[in-house]
């Protein structure tokens, strides 16, 4: 004969119930029969309240051949209480059988005698929190996928205990046994001497702002692998208090990219080295023609002359910027600083660019003295390729305005020109290297996208910055800063 338990008071129902604060149901005897359940635990079922007094397995049949009522009925032999978490269970909600995950318990409530006096069962819907799970784990999943297809390790580094962990493709490619750990400290050691307080300056800059940040350096692998070039890329992350709690990120492999800027830069650098020389052979074979037909009143022969030079002297400014490009990527540009004026290097600017520019009128508007460290040649490369830029991009009779001025401890000069103008997004782009701005405007205007680089690489390189403001059909103005001398 089956054992059998009177049945509960409602008073002692609710105070069982009262126990607890998610859906609930309790079962008595070992037909597990529904007693009474709340309407969180019915709505779980996918039924209504006639299931109450009902055999469990009579009430939701679907549980039939899951393992839930052997389950019960074990807690009610035994008395022990069985709980799990995640787990599945096939309902009919709505005449559709699916299938649903739950946190739950089933806690058996003694008698005074020691028996089983009934069961408790509450459970908690989790049904979504392992759908989203699995997404995640499946963008994860795929997400790594990429990452390796691509040859990309991702590393992240637990600010507070120094310990840095990184992905599978990450440790190939420095080198690394699976065994071996690292500390963001000790990866440090393996990064090119000459590059280590640059890279080191990133990452401090990084974790001070909250910004990402993106950095290019040569590293020795432990494996005494050759040299790699890696590009690496990341954010730090702080919590509600704004302590930084770790920094994480991708790296990518560029060495073969770096080899080919190497190859690419001493190839540009070898021709254009070579043709520097037949170039001043010719500038000075057409200055001496050019000398004989004006003796000679050669009218003619004087402007087709002056108009060759013209050619003769863009193609001796196009030469040296990709000679200053090799230079600079080969790191072998070096600045010669120097305390000087910066008015008078703007007006030597200024009077150059006049001579080629006689339909712009180009001003240099006066300002308090002020005299800058640094390079004064590269420097004046930057004021003349701004001041041809100006003078390209503007139609004729248009004009051109200088301003100079300190600003925080920093020489700020500004070129105003009146010229296209340039769109919100060609701006950021503007100072990347052989970028140029594509429109019907632009078609017919020579260059290779170099010279901003260059201004940029040379300003960056004496810690200042350069920017630009301009708004399409209105013209534009460059600005950038360079440090004061240290008697300013």
């Amino acid at each position: 004969m089956k054992g059998k338990s009177p049945r509960l008071s409602s008073q002692e129902l609710l105070e069982i119930l009262s126990m607890s604060e998610n859906a609930t149901a309790i079962y008595t005897t070992d037909d597990i029969i529904i007693q009474t359940a709340n309407d969180a635990m019915i709505q779980f079922w996918g039924k209504d309240r006639s299931v109450i007094g009902k055999p469990l397995e009579e009430a939701v049949p679907e549980l039939q051949g899951q393992p839930y009522i052997e389950i019960l009925k074990e807690v009610w032999r035994t008395g022990k209480t069985f709980e799990a978490k995640d787990a599945p269970a096939e309902l009919s909600i709505d005449g559709k059988l699916q299938t649903y995950y739950f946190n739950f318990k089933y806690r058996a409530i003694p008698s005074i005698s020691g028996d089983t006096y009934c069961i408790l069962h509450t459970a908690v819907n989790v049904t979504e929190n392992i759908k989203s799970r699995r997404r995640l784990e499946k963008t994860t999943d795929t997400l790594k996928q990429a990452l390796d297809s691509a040859g990309m390790g991702t590393w992240s580094s637990d600010l507070i205990s120094g310990v840095l962990t990184i992905s599978k493709q990450s440790r190939l490619i420095h080198g690394l046994t699976d065994e071996k750990h690292l500390t963001l400290e000790q990866s440090f050691k393996m990064i090119d001497l000459a590059q280590r307080e640059m890279v080191a300056e990133t990452i401090r800059e990084a974790i001070k702002t909250g910004e990402a940040f993106e950095v290019e350096y040569l590293i020795h692998p432990l494996d005494d692998d050759k040299p790699k070039w890696l590009r690496s890329t990341g954010k730090a992350y702080y919590d509600q208090s704004g302590t930084p709690l770790s920094i994480s990120g991708i790296i990518l492999n560029i060495t073969e990219q770096k080899q080919d800027e190497m190859r690419k830069n001493d190839f540009i650098g070898m021709v254009s080295h070579e043709l520097k020389t037949p170039l001043t052979s010719l500038k000075g074979y057409v200055q001496l023609l050019n000398a004989k037909a004006k003796k000679e009143n050669d009218a003619f022969a004087v402007n087709a002359l002056s108009r060759v030079e013209t050619q003769v002297n863009k193609m001796g400014s196009m030469i040296n910027g990709f000679l200053n490009l090799s230079r600079l990527e080969s790191g072998k540009i070096h600045l010669s600083k120097q305390d000087f004026n910066l008015e008078e290097l703007l007006s030597e600017s200024i009077e150059e660019a006049r001579l080629t520019a006689t339909d712009y009128n180009i001003t240099l508007h006066e300002g308090e003295t002020i005299h800058i460290h640094a390079d004064r040649d590269k420097v004046g490369q930057v004021i003349s390729n701004l001041l041809s830029n100006a003078v390209k991009y503007s139609p004729r009779g248009k004009s051109i305005e200088l301003f100079f001025k300190t600003v925080d401890n920093m020489a700020v000069v500004s070129i105003k020109d009146e010229g296209m103008g340039i769109k919100p997004q060609d701006i950021d782009k503007l100072f990347e290297r052989y970028s140029r701005i594509e429109s019907k405007h632009t078609q017919n205007i020579s260059g290779f996208g170099i010279g901003l680089y260059l201004c940029s690489e040379i300003i960056q390189r004496h810690e200042g910055k350069i920017w630009v403001e301009s708004e399409k059909g209105k013209g534009s103005t460059f600005h950038f800063n360079l440090p004061l001398s240290l008697e300013q």
